[in-house]
């Protein structure tokens, strides 16, 4: 069975995400443009048995950071993921 999750956001994986995060707010300040940062980690929450892939989003506007996580068990590009099968999941369901 596979999978893509959205994942509660919490300090392990914001901490994780930071590098992203920081990249994406630096290069809003230069270009005052919209920016997505995407990533991967490996993460484990306290319940779960083993490691697993998750997919960071990290997104700054003139609004501040807008940090995303996504747990899968599919092989392919993050932001292809993120955009073509989470969020039209999401628009989907809309």
């Amino acid at each position: 069975m596979h999978y893509l999750v959205g994942l509660a956001q919490n300090p392990r994986l914001l901490a994780a995400a930071q590098p992203l995060m920081t990249a994406a707010e630096q290069t809003f300040q230069t270009t005052q443009a919209k920016q997505r940062h995407f990533g991967e980690l490996q993460y484990a929450a306290a319940t779960w048995d083993h490691e697993r892939r998750v997919i960071a989003k990290a997104e700054h506007t003139a609004k501040g950071s807008n940090p995303r996580f996504l747990v899968t068990n599919l092989t392919g590009v993050a932001q292809k993921l993120y955009d073509e099968v989470y969020c039209a999941r999401g628009e989907m369901e809309n």
